[in-house]
């Protein structure tokens, strides 16, 4: 059995995320990518499973960067709405500054990725890596529903995936496939706010 090196799996991160943003999720091979290593196919399985494994280990790492820029605008405090706008303003411009990577996210969040064939120890680094921001997002609309700011009868998770969900359609419309403009995301914002208010 062959030994993962970890620099090896580091060269093998850089380049898929560099044709990843490149081509997109259907434009790149296992074995192009084995030979932009300068590794053999079947040396590229011993450190992924897949395309799907692969695809998802750099969308975690991108995660994390997204997530954290977004929600550092979101928890400079004020009311309850402040802080969703915010988030909502935040992962807009991110959106603008980052295209290429607003496409590539939204290929895992609108077609899925035959989860299946993932290996156990990315779906864990995953939900550990969302659970906190999940959490933080609960407490903001709690606070809301606390002090009397939103109101709304739904479970607070289902609230946040419609957020969440409609949001990420929006930033398509917008950002990548360029239907609409700013306006019309941050009407769709504000829309969803007056409803919960």
């Amino acid at each position: 059995m062959q030994v993962k090196k970890p620099q090896m799996e580091s060269a093998i991160m850089d380049v898929a995320r560099k044709l990843f943003l490149e081509q997109g999720f259907e434009g790149v091979t296992m074995r192009a990518l084995s030979g932009a290593v300068g590794i053999t196919p079947g040396n590229l399985y011993v450190y992924f499973r897949g395309k799907d494994d692969l695809y998802f280990a750099v969308f975690i790492e991108r995660n994390a960067v997204r997530l954290e820029r977004i929600f550092s605008e979101m928890e400079k405090g004020g009311t309850a709405r402040e802080r969703i706008e915010r988030y909502a303003r935040a992962y807009i411009e991110w959106a603008h500054d980052n295209p290429r990577e607003m496409r590539f996210e939204l290929h895992y969040q609108h077609k899925g990725m035959g989860e299946e064939n993932l290996s156990p120890s990315l779906a864990e680094r995953f939900d550990l890596q969302r659970e906190p921001y999940h959490r933080r997002f609960c407490e903001v609309f709690e606070q809301g529903l606390a002090n009397g700011e939103f109101n709304y009868d739904m479970p607070t998770g289902r609230v946040i995936s419609y957020f969440t969900f409609t949001l990420r359609t929006m930033l398509n419309e917008v950002v990548v496939l360029k239907y609409y403009d700013d306006d019309f995301y941050f009407n769709w914002v504000h829309f969803f706010l007056d409803a919960i208010t």
